[in-house]
């Protein structure tokens, strides 16, 4: 209990004082209510989109859509890619959030239309929903999970971050947590941008499957150079920022084939 309390107090509220300051609606997933008037947006434990807010975003962002292609927009970003191989899946889903959905149908005209769907708004950063939830529970095929905290973007689960109390290393939010999610809840990382770890004095940033010695430090928040108080804080600023978050997902985020896959 002692550790539990020394990580809410000491580090995640704090952290989630900063993101509320950078813009995000703060939520607590620790008594969600399901559904679309619901605490987060989402119909079930299983889920890790928000699906109610990423129909939302795809309606309010794509005007003039027809409904039935909304739907099957939502229904490509949400699809089961458990068969696939992990970052393959991974890289599918950046892929269609980065360039979009080519859809096609016939107007009432009969003529055929063609129109790229977005799910983000990648020049407009207040044209999209950001929310930061804590506590939030995900069920795995076999087991249930609770994260500290989630960055939604439209819905999206783009960046999850692991603290722990200031007494343990931040390795341990490594090795203890995020290696046991991508096995118990791999629904999670398939959308993932980037994980953060945390014990507040050090942070570290890595991307979606990337082992511990790929985990680096966050300098600077920006080109000026500047930096947080404390790590965390340059790490949360650096890439967390609504500016900065949309400039890294459809800027920064790469992958790369090696022989033998």
């Amino acid at each position: 209990m002692v550790a539990q309390f020394g990580e809410s107090a000491v580090v995640e509220n704090p952290a989630l004082d900063l993101l509320a300051e950078l813009g995000w609606t703060v939520g607590n997933g620790g008594a969600e209510e399901f559904g679309s008037a619901g605490t987060l947006g989402r119909d079930s434990i299983a889920d890790v989109v928000l699906v109610h807010r990423l129909r939302d975003a795809i309606v309010r962002l794509n005007p003039g859509l027809p409904a039935l292609v909304a739907q099957e927009a939502l229904d490509e970003f949400v699809k089961d890619r458990s068969a696939m191989d992990p970052v393959r899946a991974n890289k599918a889903v950046h892929e269609l959030l980065r360039d979009g959905y080519r859809a096609s149908w016939r107007n009432d005209d009969g003529d055929d239309v063609y129109e790229t769907v977005r799910f983000i708004d990648f020049a407009h950063a207040d044209a999209n929903d950001w929310l930061a939830a804590s506590q939030v529970r995900i069920a795995g095929e076999l087991h249930k999970r609770r994260s500290d905290t989630i960055l939604y973007v439209n819905g999206i689960p783009l960046v999850l971050f692991e603290f722990k109390s200031p007494s343990e290393s931040v390795q341990a939010a490594y090795d203890k947590n995020l290696c046991d999610y991508r096995d118990a809840i791999p629904a999670l990382f398939v959308p993932n941008g980037f994980v953060v770890l945390s014990n507040g004095s050090e942070a570290k940033v890595g991307a979606t499957y990337a082992p511990w010695e790929y985990f680096g430090d966050w300098k600077v928040i920006d080109a000026d150079g500047n930096r947080g108080k404390v790590a965390l804080e340059t790490a949360i600023r650096g890439t967390c920022g609504q500016y900065e978050l949309l400039d890294l997902i459809e800027n920064f985020v790469a992958y790369m084939e090696r022989p033998g896959g």
